[in-house]
Order: C-alpha cells, then structure tokens, then sequence
C-alpha cells in the first residue's frame, strides 16, 4: 500500500527580520535584484539602494529597473506614489517614514515616506544601517538608526601612510592589477594623511 500526502505551503508575509539574512545567505540570495524608484531624485535613490543592498547580498546581484524575472524587488517612493504598486496600503496610510515588506508572490521591500526629503533620509539610512531584527513587516526611519552600521572595518584607519602603500591597496581592492604594477614604478616616497 502507498499514502500519498498533498501539502500546499500557505503564503506567510516575510517579516523585516528576515530579509537580510536571506540576502546574506548564499543559498537564498537573489541573483537579479530590482531597483525602483519614484519621484524626481529617483536615479539619486536607485544608486543609493543598490549600494544598500550590496552591502547585504552574499554576492554581488545583477541590478535592474524592472520586476520582469526579478528574484527580489526593493521600491521606494512617496505614499502617493506608492499606493497603486502596493498591496499593503494600510501602512501608507500613516505620516511616517517607514521600510516594510509587501505581501505578493515575490518578496518586495518597500521604503515609503511622506514626503521627497524624507525618502531621501529613509533611503540613506536603510544603505548605512542593519534592519531591525524585531518580529514585525515594518521598521520606521529611527529604529533604522538606532540599529548598527553596515560599514565595515574601515580599510586604513586615522594614520600617516607612504603614497606606494594607498596606491597599492586602492588597485589591489578594485581588482585593476595593471594599472597598479604601472604606478608603483614610481620611486616617490610621499607621505599622505588619512583621515
């Protein structure tokens, strides 16, 4: 004899302690990412979510500006502008500043705020703050803030250094191994202060 069982997954609303660890896990890090943008500083917005988001993938994904076969959709705008690409209009409705997840068949961060200067904030400090790890769909802009940064160790700290040694460091971090051996033909010894 043979029992066969037929189990369909309810669809669960992803919380927003959630998101950075399946970008940050190679398993379930989404390869192609979409950036959307409203607004009149929407190009300014798109780089800034795309280094925030960068900052959180395992890899680096391929970014586009359309959801067409998009694995993960971050958008952001104002509340007007939001409310027909959202499902969940009830947080639009609140004069607040906030970055939560949107029900729908693909996992969808939205950042929302009231107003083009308080996208703005929202936005840089979502690409310089870890989301908040509570049990809820949604972070306000403080709680962004009160969370850690995302930067890392800084690569050079407060110190004296010798120029070969930044021009060194600078090409071997982006990878152009030509121009570096080029420039360290140089026989200057000239010393730079980083601050």
């Amino acid at each position: 004899s043979k029992l066969v069982a037929r189990v369909h997954s309810r669809d669960r609303k992803l919380q927003i302690s959630e998101i950075e660890p399946r970008l940050a896990h190679p398993m379930t890090s989404p390869k192609r990412i979409a950036i959307i943008a409203k607004g009149e500083q929407a190009y300014a917005l798109e780089a800034i979510l795309a280094q925030g988001i960068a900052l959180r993938t395992f890899k680096q994904p391929q970014f586009q500006f359309t959801q067409t076969n998009a694995d993960f959709v971050v958008l952001a705008g104002t509340h007007s502008q939001l409310r027909a690409h959202v499902k969940s209009k009830s947080m639009l409705k609140d004069n607040m500043s906030l970055v939560f997840v949107d029900s729908g068949l693909r996992p969808k961060l939205i950042l929302a705020a009231p107003n083009e200067k308080q996208l703005m904030k929202l936005t840089k400090a979502f690409a310089s703050h870890h989301l908040s790890s509570g049990r809820t769909n949604s972070t306000a802009l403080f709680e962004l803030y009160a969370n850690a940064s995302l930067q890392k160790k800084p690569v050079l700290k407060n110190s004296r250094y010798n120029f070969l040694t930044l021009v060194a460091l600078v090409f071997h971090r982006h990878g152009t191994h030509i121009l570096a051996s080029s420039i360290l033909m140089w026989k200057t010894r000239l010393p730079v202060q980083v601050n």
